[in-house]
């Protein structure tokens, strides 16, 4: 019988705590500013195409290097000619409108202020 009420007081002092728990306000979310070793993330206005303010990092997610070249197909190396050139592209544009519900269309990747945004941060 005693373990009975040693369990039952076990029991209420768990619903108490997650009673309280669940009453206390959560606390506010604070944004951190960038730190200077990592660049801000750029988030585009509707206005603005995306790829023309891209960071390297983001270069890197939306441009593919591998299994396809992308980045030397479409930017590096333009080749309008090549096979994969509307797949690239096509992929770029999945990806831009994935990261930020903006969808691109084949002109806004081909920029010439893409191109020299890529050349400027990609080196290339």
């Amino acid at each position: 019988m005693r373990n009975v009420g040693i369990f039952t007081v076990v029991i209420a002092v768990a619903v108490i705590s997650v009673v309280v728990y669940q009453m206390q306000p959560s606390a506010p979310v604070v944004e951190q500013p960038p730190t200077s070793t990592q660049p801000a993330a750029v988030t585009p206005t509707k206005e603005t195409n995306p790829l023309a303010v891209a960071t390297h990092e983001q270069f890197r997610m939306w441009v593919p290097r591998f299994p396809i070249p992308c980045n030397e197909i479409i930017y590096a190396q333009p080749q309008p000619d090549h096979k994969e050139y509307t797949f690239c592209t096509d992929l770029v544009i999945d990806r831009v409108a994935d990261a930020t519900n903006q969808r691109l269309s084949q002109e806004d990747v081909l920029d010439s202020k893409v191109k020299a945004r890529w050349a400027e941060i990609m080196g290339g």
